[in-house]
């Protein structure tokens, strides 16, 4: 099935790659220096933070990264164990998921100013997501037979509240998820296939599609949940108001069996798609050969654009031992960052 965009009648069928339309730059736009665990970009792309853990798994440094000046601006180490970075849609406001002394905790920093906190809340271990206006952070709460969302304000004088649904969410999700424009909630479940569930938080209208780690286009109109469960990887579009399907495509991988599929991201203007397979190996490396059991090493990154309305893959580029972390759009200007650096795409007009 080709994919098109809402109010698009364009359907062409997939072409072969041209990858004259899609370039990528050969020097990194910033080198890390060290091996990142985690990054998280602000939406407006002008900032990234990454998270390098210890050796101790009882610490990590925090950097934030200025992309326009391509320097760093920030570091701090913080103790405990690392989960999620989230920041508000404005970039101003950075919330960390963490572990510390056994206790989880959502702690809260203005972008200007890592080195103290706004608050520490502590919580239970639940998803969370921040809201786009970077008052709260929302994560669910276990309350009797079923699961509440909780709205962790990040001043101190604001009190908390819960995000009332009108159908409330039944079973612990696996992730929860504001759009950027905060029109709509999601909560997605990893059972069988994947089951996404969509709340548009002005009407409380629910819908549910299938398949899980969803992705919002920046104007929240579209979302994106990927399937991996089939013969064939497929990420499917759907209209995030009505839930109705617009389209899907099969992102084939250099690696049919052994792969990490993501939806990276989506275009400003909603023709582009961004996915990106991590191979995994377990065979032998340096020389020494890996554990049947043991935590996969990505040797390397295969990275497609596509184009919505027609379904085009327009460019695939391989990164050999790299591993893709995220990826963020800048005017038409995609920013991928992997655990050694941040990498700058170009889609030429």
């Amino acid at each position: 099935m080709l994919l098109v965009a809402p109010g698009s009648s364009n359907e062409q069928n997939v072409s072969q790659i041209d990858s004259s339309e899609f370039t990528l730059s050969t020097d990194a736009v910033i080198d890390f220096e060290e091996s990142m665990y985690d990054v998280a970009f602000t939406p407006d792309g002008k900032h990234i933070a990454t998270i390098r853990r210890h050796y101790s798994p009882e610490a990590f440094d925090l950097t934030l990264w200025s992309i326009e000046q391509r320097r760093k601006i920030e570091r701090r180490s913080m103790p405990g164990k690392y989960d999620r970075a989230y920041f508000s849609y404005d970039g101003g406001t950075l919330a960390l998921h963490t572990e510390c002394e056994q206790q989880q905790q959502i702690v809260l920093f203005k972008t200007k100013n890592l080195r103290r906190a706004i608050r520490t809340v502590p919580v239970t271990d639940w998803p969370c997501s921040m809201r786009p206006d970077g008052q709260f952070v929302a994560l669910t709460g276990d309350i009797g037979p079923g699961y509440d969302i909780r709205l962790i304000s990040t001043e101190r004088n604001v009190g908390d509240h819960a995000l009332n649904l009108e159908e409330g969410i039944k079973k612990r999700p696996d992730g929860v998820l504001f759009s950027p424009t905060g029109w709509y909630f999601s909560a997605w479940y990893r059972h069988h296939r994947g089951t996404t569930h969509i709340w548009n938080l002005a009407t409380q209208k629910h819908r549910q599609v299938p398949y899980y780690y969803p992705v919002f286009s920046h104007d929240s109109r579209m979302l994106s949940t990927t399937d991996i469960g089939g013969p064939q990887p497929q990420v499917h579009i759907w209209n995030a108001e009505n839930g109705e399907e617009l389209g899907s495509i099969s992102v084939v991988g250099h690696w049919q069996d052994d792969y990490n599929l993501q939806v990276l991201a989506f275009g400003p203007k909603n023709n582009r798609l961004v996915t990106c397979f991590n191979h995994k190996t377990r065979d032998v490396v340096d020389g020494l050969v890996v554990a049947q059991y043991a935590e996969p090493v990505f040797a390397g990154s295969v990275i497609q654009a596509w184009d919505i309305s027609s379904g085009r893959k327009i460019h695939e580029r391989k990164l050999d031992d790299e591993y893709v972390l995220a990826a963020n759009f800048k005017n038409d200007k995609c920013l991928v960052a992997t655990r050694q650096a941040l990498y700058k795409f170009d889609f030429e007009k």
